[in-house]
């Protein structure tokens, strides 16, 4: 070939020299952002062999494996991270396993995941939202504060309670300031979920808002405020949690007795006397156990009706209740008792006159 066609290829060659230098960009540009995602699971997986047996026993015997995958990304974080990560982001991954997976990275809380969590608050499957909404609170960056507050908005109520704990445990932000808007969003669980979350770090500008909200309509909004009400240090707020042991609906008014139980709120007393009558036998049974603790002159009185209730477990509950008030003046009430045709009320009725001090053996069956 003389010079003359020599000099007349060069310009195609160089052409097709750019060209397959273009081609290969592109190839490595595919694979970084639509092939390694991809692949990556299964090839980074070489570096953890133990990875995937521990996320399959995991997967398939949660009660017992669980605990031992967290363990050994623990104690490999450097390697496991950046693994657990790619899969997170894998949706041809099965959603329990990114909910294994979302678990794991909570645990560690890992700064390097912080990225992948945040855009995995979008993932289709609710558990595997929640648990990463979980991992941000422990991660403790503040900029995941406005993510969170989306988030206890969510569909799911699991999500939106893990998220208002997440918010929680962030450094530096207005907790109250942020989720107080979020009782007046239109969905009802959002409101419930909303109440919980101001109620687990009171503050007091959320007093006032918690009262108001005592008054919606929706029960398990109530309810919500019911559980918390009593748990606030304001006459106020208590004088708001007696009001909702009239409420109409059931579940409100056994929501408020097992506050009561955990609080011992005194303001609560005659109310709960009032709930032994109610006509719901949870909520009857909560208010049993309420007069067990709080004790008093008038618990003995107020009790003693109920060994004759038609349910047994009420029965069951009254026996107790009475051994642990104490009052020797209702030890006729369980020797009768000895009597009654469901047997676990004549083990209980034994129980508690011991626990007065009057020996089983001394007191006669009818």
């Amino acid at each position: 070939m003389d010079r003359r066609q020599s000099t007349a290829l060069r310009p195609a060659l160089l052409l097709l020299l750019a060209a397959g230098g273009l081609l290969l960009v592109l190839t490595v540009w595919l694979l970084l952002w639509w092939g390694l995602p991809r692949w990556a699971p299964r090839w980074s997986i070489a570096h953890l062999p133990w990875f995937t047996p521990a996320l399959r026993a995991a997967l398939h015997d949660p009660e017992r494996h669980r605990a031992d995958l967290h363990e050994r990304v623990g104690h490999e974080r450097a390697a496991a991270v950046p693994v657990l990560m790619v899969f997170l982001n894998d949706h041809t991954v099965s959603g329990a396993e990114r909910q294994l997976v979302a678990e794991a990275l909570s645990q560690v809380a890992d700064h390097r995941a912080y990225d992948t969590l945040m855009d995995a608050l979008d993932d289709p499957a609710a558990h595997v939202r929640a648990q990463v909404a979980l991992g941000l609170g422990r991660i403790g960056e503040a900029r995941a504060a406005p993510a969170l507050i989306a988030r206890c908005a969510d569909e799911h109520p699991y999500v939106r309670h893990l998220a208002a704990y997440a918010l929680s445990q962030l450094p530096g932000i207005d907790r109250t300031a942020l989720l107080l808007p979020l009782l007046h969003h239109p969905h009802a669980g959002v409101r419930a979920s909303t109440v919980a979350a101001l109620g687990r770090q009171p503050d007091a500008r959320a007093t006032a808002p918690l009262i108001a909200t005592a008054q919606d309509p929706q029960p398990q909004v109530r309810a919500a405020c019911a559980s918390v009400l009593p748990t606030v240090n304001d006459p106020a707020a208590h004088q708001a949690a007696v009001a909702l042991g009239e409420d109409t609906n059931a579940s409100v008014r056994r929501a408020l007795m097992e506050s009561v139980l955990e609080t011992k709120l005194e303001a609560a007393r005659a109310i709960t006397y009032r709930l032994l009558r109610d006509p719901d036998e949870g909520t009857r049974l909560a208010a049993i156990r309420v007069v067990a603790v709080l004790g008093g002159d008038q618990a003995n009185d107020a009790l003693l009706p109920l060994l004759n209730d038609p349910t047994s477990e009420i029965r069951i509950a009254t026996a107790r209740a009475l051994g642990m008030v104490g009052d020797q003046r209702c030890a006729a009430a369980l020797q009768h008792a000895l009597g009654d045709p469901d047997p676990v009320v004549q083990v209980w009725a034994r129980r508690a006159l011991r626990m007065l001090g009057i020996e089983a053996a001394a007191v006669a069956t009818p």
